[in-house]
């Protein structure tokens, strides 16, 4: 084998190879970790989710108010999105609350 500046390549092949060995198997355990934490997610009930969902919409509601100057309306007939848009014509001057 060759030496390159007082090394000698076989031994630095070696070296690559362990280190090369090392991180897959960072991989592998990190790939398993992140397995796990997707499980444990997954255990956390729907309506859990539907709480926590609701208190950010609440939450977001009423910083969106506070900072545009309209007023938090209870829930759309026509759905989610629809009230959503029903509010942003509203906040644009497009149309009043008494047509919607």
């Amino acid at each position: 084998m060759a030496h390159v500046a007082g090394l000698h390549l076989g031994t630095l092949y070696e070296e690559g190879r362990e280190l090369a060995q090392g991180l897959t198997s960072a991989s592998a355990r990190l790939a398993k970790a992140a397995l796990s934490l997707g499980t444990v997610a997954s255990l956390v009930s729907a309506s859990d989710r539907e709480s926590r969902l609701e208190e950010v919409r609440s939450a977001f509601l009423a910083s969106y108010s506070r900072t545009i100057g309209l007023k938090a309306v209870p829930p759309s007939p026509s759905g989610a999105i629809g009230g959503l848009l029903e509010q942003f014509v509203r906040g644009v001057g497009l149309r009043g609350s008494s047509t919607l």
